[in-house]
């Protein structure tokens, strides 16, 4: 029931970047989202759990990576 924000940030290639799930990545916690500016913020209102997913960041080249990461909601 907290508020959650978190900045992504990347280095290298060309920027401006672009934030995005990947595809086929399992999605966020219910009640967060992602910006394209690389920000997750809300208020989780999944149950409990560690959630898994991954993050795509393009860069104004069209270069991407995916990155995984990982959300634990108490």
């Amino acid at each position: 029931g907290s508020n959650y924000s978190a900045q992504f940030a990347a280095q290298g290639g060309h920027p401006p970047y672009t934030w995005a799930l990947s595809p086929n990545s399992p999605g966020l916690p219910a009640g967060l989202n992602i910006s394209s500016d690389g920000q997750i913020t809300g208020v989780p209102t999944g149950p409990s759990a560690v959630y898994d997913f991954s993050v795509r960041v393009t860069d104004s080249a069209g270069a991407f990576n995916d990155v995984p990461f990982t959300i634990t909601v108490f």
